[in-house]
């Protein structure tokens, strides 16, 4: 582990993520058994929040439905800069 050892290792992350990379922790909070007190802010550079930029497949239109009417938490402090909500 990287913080094995550590006197005051981390208890939250912050993730910057660029375009579809955006998407990733609101799926991780629909995932079951994610702690949500691991994540303390999400920082987003041109993630297309709402729909997919171009619809490829079933697949894509599906994920976008799955997290559609999920905020990201009260408790997060989330930043979208261009091409976010």
């Amino acid at each position: 582990s990287l913080y094995e050892g550590s006197p005051h290792p981390p208890t939250s992350v912050v993730i910057v993520a660029h375009s579809m990379g955006g998407l990733i922790p609101r799926f991780l909070l629909t995932q079951p058994g994610f702690d949500r007190r691991q994540l303390s802010v999400v920082l987003t550079l041109a993630t297309p929040h709402r729909a997919p930029p171009i619809h490829l497949d079933a697949s894509l239109t599906a994920f976008y439905e799955a997290i559609a009417d999920l905020d990201v938490a009260e408790d997060v402090t989330q930043i979208a800069i261009v091409g976010g909500e």
